[in-house]
């Protein structure tokens, strides 16, 4: 179990408007991503199984989020800067 070295996560677009593309490696097995405003309130929960994954941040408020992923094998956390 280990975090996802910076390089082998990829979130893009950086900011974003309406939504972003999160990868990582399948061997991970990622089963959740959760995104937190910074207050450490859950906005957003999906399961996953499946790399790439789009997220829809159309409904959220500009600022800055938190991603936070968790697999059998490791997790990852990206900071999102959502701008409408």
């Amino acid at each position: 179990f280990s975090d996802l070295s910076v390089g082998s996560v990829k979130l893009y677009p950086n900011p974003t408007q309406d939504q972003f593309v999160v990868m990582w490696p399948e061997s991970v097995g990622l089963e959740s991503l959760m995104l937190y405003n910074m207050d450490g309130r859950l906005m957003i929960s999906i399961d996953v199984n499946t790399s790439p994954q789009v997220i829809d941040v159309s409904q959220l408020s500009n600022g800055m989020y938190m991603l936070f992923g968790e697999g059998a094998k490791g997790m990852l956390k990206k900071r999102v800067v959502v701008r409408h």
